[in-house]
Parts: structure tokens; C-alpha cells; sequence
């Protein structure tokens, strides 16, 4: 198992929402948030809650909230500690546009802070917008590498179809 300050430095957002549904999105935010010893939670849990778009919900509980709104609430668990590093696994699924653009704006806000975040996703364009280097793993290992901006879409695409094809 890991140590508690190396969990300190990653946030993660996984397919499962990892939220208690019986509590409130300020109830799991201080929960998670008093697991990492945080000082001054109820500001920086004021703080995600709005940078996501749920202020609104603040109160309500998780199982009461739609698919997309949970999402947003997962977000905001991941950075609610300022991790230097994320993990998000496919994070825009269920995200309407103003979820999405939200994410877009906090990867922005990541990437010029010179944190590290490690994102999949099966948006091709996506990718190349949102990041600043995209790999294609088949078969569990990394089949393609690159810099996004020595690559437009269509030429990442056939990429993509090529290794898929060869993979199937």
C-alpha cells in the first residue's frame, strides 16, 4: 500500500463516481477532505463547489443528483486537495457542454500551474485539444506516442484505426 502523503498528491476520477450517496456534496466533500487533514475545508469546499457548477446542490443528497452532476461532484473530490498530479479516467462522460467546458477550463488551469494530469478518452479530438502529448495503448501498452502539435486530427486518426485494426 502507498503512503498517505503520496496519496496526498494524486486525485483521482474513475468510472465509478466514488461518492457516498447518502450524504450531502458538502457532507463527501468534508469527508474526504478531514481523510486529508486539510485546514480551512469549508472554504476550499466553497471554493470546488462553485468551480464545478454546484452551488445550487451544495445540500443535496449525491443519490439525488443526475449522472452529469455527480461527474462534476467526483471533479471536484479529485482537486478538492490540490493534488500535484491527476488521474482522470474518461472525466467528460456525462458532462453536458457547460460540464465540459468547466473540465476544459480546469485542465487549462492545471496545465498552467505545470501540474501533471493523465487523462483517457476515447474523443479523439478531444485529446488533441485538451493535451499536450497522446498515446494510443493497445493491448496494454503504448502503441503510439506523440506531441499533439506535430499531429492534426485526421492523420491522429488514422493512427488510431491502423493500431485498432492491427490489435483486433
Amino acid at each position: 500500500d502507498y503512503p498517505i502523503s503520496l496519496k496526498r498528491e494524486i486525485g483521482v476520477v474513475a468510472h465509478w463516481n466514488l461518492l457516498y450517496e447518502d450524504l450531502t456534496c458538502a457532507e463527501n466533500l468534508l469527508f474526504f477532505g478531514r481523510m486529508f487533514g486539510m485546514q480551512n475545508l469549508n472554504n476550499r469546499i466553497e471554493q470546488v463547489i462553485e468551480q464545478v457548477g454546484l452551488k445550487e446542490r451544495t445540500n443535496h443528497l449525491v443519490r439525488t443528483l443526475s449522472h452529469g452532476m455527480q461527474k462534476r461532484l467526483a471533479i471536484a473530490r479529485a482537486v478538492l486537495h490540490d493534488p500535484d498530479v491527476l488521474l482522470l479516467d474518461e472525466p467528460e462522460t456525462g458532462l453536458d457542454q457547460e460540464g465540459i467546458e468547466m473540465l476544459r477550463t480546469l485542465l487549462d488551469q492545471r496545465r498552467n500551474e505545470q501540474r501533471v494530469v493523465v487523462m483517457t478518452t476515447h474523443d479523439l479530438n478531444k485529446s488533441l485539444r485538451w493535451g499536450d502529448k497522446v498515446a494510443v495503448l493497445a493491448g496494454g501498452k503504448i502503441a503510439f506516442e506523440n506531441t499533439r502539435e506535430t499531429l492534426d486530427v485526421s492523420e491522429f486518426k488514422e493512427i488510431y484505426r491502423q493500431i485498432s485494426k492491427e490489435k483486433l
